[in-house]
C-alpha cells in the first residue's frame, strides 16, 4: 500500500503500491483539465467545494488536492488499486 499525505491539505489518498500511483498521476498529468474533470464527474466525485471568495463567480472553486483526488479515482475505477 503507497499512502499519499497532501501537504495542503492532511488528506490521505491510498494507491496499492507507489508504481499504481505513478499511472495513476501519469493520466492526469496528460491529460487536457476538462477530461479529468468529466471522468471525476462520471464516476460521482465533486472536486469543487463552496467558497465566499468574491474571486470565484459561481461560488464554488476547486478544491486543493483536487489531482490527488482524481488520481486516487481513475487508479479505483481503472482497477490500479485492487
Amino acid at each position: 500500500m503507497f499512502t499519499l499525505t497532501n501537504d495542503d491539505t492532511g488528506r490521505t489518498f491510498e494507491f496499492p503500491s507507489e508504481d499504481a500511483y505513478e499511472a495513476a498521476n501519469w493520466w492526469y498529468t496528460n491529460s487536457r483539465k476538462e477530461t479529468v474533470f468529466d471522468f471525476c464527474a462520471k464516476h460521482g466525485l465533486d472536486l469543487s467545494e463552496p467558497t465566499d471568495d468574491p474571486y470565484f463567480l459561481g461560488g464554488r472553486k476547486l478544491v486543493d488536492d483536487w489531482r490527488d483526488a482524481a488520481a486516487e479515482l481513475y487508479a479505483r475505477v481503472t482497477n490500479l488499486i485492487d
